[in-house]
């Protein structure tokens, strides 16, 4: 069995062993490669590139220790995490700055950009119920962004209390949110741009 761990200052992404842990090869990927998700259904190996604004496909199972990339797919800024919905042949990418970048697995060797749904600032925690389709993130609001300093060269801001908000999407149509906490946020707010 193969296995693959990203690795962002190399842009690679290595494949090795198992069971002897043994590296098999390398793929080249997308600029600062960070989440990878393997999709078992189809063999591929998905690493969505933090600093290069893409996702890169690797075909795994061809055998071959060096994988294929199938495709570049862009995605939004302040990727996070991923994931992939084999039933939909949908993959997610949730986006700190406020999106929710998807992209169609449209044949194996094929995938589009479908967009960038809006999400809110901070919402990148993401989880994928495959039984219902859902999908999770969750949030919060957040104080100014603190000055950069030597020993935080940067500084990601800090959450204000009681403004935990939930979000939940099917497919790339917001169902639900709520904020806990005082403030409510409207509809208007939220509004996603497609729906599948």
């Amino acid at each position: 069995m193969e296995i693959q761990a990203s690795n962002g200052h190399s842009n690679t992404v290595t494949i090795f062993d198992l069971k002897t842990l043994k590296v098999l090869g390398t793929a080249l990927t997308g600029n600062g490669p960070d989440a990878i998700i393997y999709d078992p259904a189809s063999k591929r190996v998905f690493a969505f590139n933090r600093h290069g604004g893409d996702a890169t496909a690797i075909d795994a199972a061809s055998g071959k220790p060096v994988g294929k990339v199938l495709a570049t797919p862009a995605i939004d800024w302040g990727m996070d995490a991923i994931a992939f919905d084999p039933g939909t042949g949908l993959a997610f990418s949730s986006n700190a700055y406020g999106t929710l970048t998807v992209v169609h697995e449209d044949t194996p060797q094929k995938f589009t950009p479908m967009g960038n749904v809006p999400t809110q600032r901070g919402a990148r925690t993401m989880a994928l119920d495959l039984k219902t389709h859902h999908i999770f993130l969750v949030t919060a609001e957040f104080e100014p962004t603190p000055w950069p300093t030597r020993e935080r060269p940067g500084p990601w801001p800090r959450a204000i209390p009681g403004t935990f908000t939930l979000l939940v999407f099917w497919g790339v149509k917001l169902l639900y949110w709520r904020s806990i906490g005082s403030k409510e946020f409207s509809s208007g707010t939220l509004t996603p741009r497609m729906t599948c």
